[in-house]
């Protein structure tokens, strides 16, 4: 699980700031330039360490990020975990889904282009529709606000 969110907290670092995390070796490289519905987009190879990989696209008008695709293992089912477990000797190598996080409805934000729309697929299949309605860069709080309470 903690190999999973530094997975996501990377791409989504890459993703919306074109940034890497700083402790982390990232390695850019252009594929290909591909049609999509939109229009035509370029996209970039990303590889990172504990086996990070990402195809990050881009919309070739604007420059901006329009998508990720990456490969995880597929959720399991926790009800049918104590069969699968008992039936088979060894742990069986996860089913891997491909996913997608569509970015758009970008805005600027203190200068910095934002996506204020994100759809989420798996296999195809949308997952999760996100609408942002506002994002806050750099505010300033205070340290009392991470004080345990009584």
């Amino acid at each position: 699980m903690k190999k999973q969110a530094r997975a996501d907290y990377a791409r989504f670092l890459i993703a919306l700031l074109l940034a890497t995390p700083g402790s982390s070796q990232f390695e850019f490289s252009y594929d290909r330039e591909m049609e999509a519905k939109e229009g035509k987009v370029d996209v970039l190879r990303v590889l990172g360490p504990d086996d990070f990989a990402m195809y990050l696209v881009f919309d070739q008008k604007t420059h901006r990020p329009w998508m990720i695709n990456y490969r995880q293992p597929a959720p399991r089912n926790q009800r049918n975990q104590a069969t699968i477990a008992s039936e088979a000797e060894e742990p069986k190598t996860p089913a891997m889904m491909d996913v997608q996080l569509f970015f758009g409805d970008h805005k600027q934000v203190n200068n910095i282009w934002l996506p204020h729309h994100i759809v989420k697929a798996a296999n195809g299949q949308m997952t999760e529709d996100w609408k942002i309605g506002k994002y806050k860069l750099n505010p300033n709080i205070k340290p009392n606000r991470f004080e345990k309470k009584k």
